[in-house]
């Protein structure tokens, strides 16, 4: 079993050699316990043990190579979310309705297919709905995997929309 680490000994390595003669001397703090063979060796060994420790844990881990599988990921991103404006006398909806939106599909970490963005102004929920289903029916037809929804959505500023001209820029 492993010795005990020195605290004293320790807080010393952090001091130069000068500093610890002085402090841990014959005219220091009482202890005379300076060795000038045996506290340089110590003072090095606990200055560098920490590398020494991290070299023998990545010496004793065995790397594997093991190969990942495609992966396919539909990223969709939302600008400008809005709570819905109402009409007098129409029942409150939770549902918000974006400004526009745009899609991308990521495949091992590579952007490769990307939608152009679209103004959602005056679609309806069912229309935005519809948009969105067949934006992953492409996706999932252009990378050959079945993709059951978004990996992730994004909202984003009304004034972060892409499209030129748009209406809120006017």
């Amino acid at each position: 079993m492993p010795r005990t680490i020195s605290t004293k000994c320790l807080q010393c390595s952090a001091l130069s050699a000068e500093e610890a003669r002085v402090l841990h001397g014959p005219d220091g703090d009482g202890t005379n316990c300076w060795h000038a063979r045996r506290c340089r060796d110590r003072r090095s060994y606990y200055r560098h043990r920490h590398k020494q420790q991290d070299l023998h844990r990545r010496q004793r881990a065995k790397e594997l190579d093991v190969q990942l599988p495609n992966r396919a990921a539909a990223y969709l991103y939302l600008y400008g979310m809005q709570q819905s404006r109402l009409a007098p006398g129409q029942a409150v909806s939770k549902r918000r309705s974006p400004h526009s939106l745009r899609a991308e599909l990521w495949i091992d970490g590579e952007r490769l297919f990307a939608t152009q963005p679209q103004h959602c102004d005056g679609m309806t929920s069912r229309q935005l709905d519809r948009y969105v289903k067949d934006v992953l029916e492409a996706f999932s037809d252009a990378c050959g995997e079945k993709l059951t929804g978004f990996a992730r959505t994004f909202e984003r500023q009304e004034q972060e929309c892409p499209i030129h001209p748009c209406p809120l820029r006017l």
